[in-house]
């Protein structure tokens, strides 16, 4: 695993749309539930407020880590909640998910996340977590560094 002064991710984002028949707070609890409970009040969770098309009201939810510790206590989370199925999913299919930037865009069940399981689904009905990795890092190496850090 890398050491904290050299940890490879700079931050993480999470986001999810709350719609017209959705409870915010259980939105937010399936977000949280991605983070620890020792930081999740720790994490910040803001909101905006927007209209769908037929002008339905949306609640976005966004959060964003940029702490290391408790960016590797996340990844830990993150990995220790994803199944080995997933895993290899991820892995093959890491190429169409890291942008130019170095950041990795996973999506899971919001309803999986709120019994807190993190499945991933690349459909509808998401909770959005963008890993931003160190710009010291060469595109190459994060194949490795997942697999380090147990995402796969």
């Amino acid at each position: 695993m890398p050491t904290e002064e050299l940890f490879p991710i700079s931050r993480i984002r999470i986001e999810a749309f709350s719609h017209a028949t959705e409870d915010p707070s259980k939105v937010r609890e399936a977000m949280l539930s991605i983070i620890p409970s020792s930081l999740r009040g720790k994490v910040k969770i803001k909101r905006e407020m927007l209209q769908g098309y037929y002008g339905n009201p949306i609640i976005v939810l966004r959060a964003v880590i940029k702490d290391p510790n408790m960016i590797r206590e996340s990844i830990m989370q993150i990995a220790s909640k994803m199944d080995s199925l997933d895993k290899k999913l991820l892995e093959s299919t890491l190429d169409l998910r890291l942008d130019k930037s170095k950041t990795l865009y996973i999506r899971f069940s919001k309803e999986d996340a709120y019994y807190g399981n993190l499945v991933l689904k690349d459909h509808d009905d998401v909770i959005k977590v963008s890993i931003t990795f160190s710009s010291m890092i060469r595109k190459r190496e994060i194949k490795q560094i997942c697999k380090e850090l147990g995402l796969i």
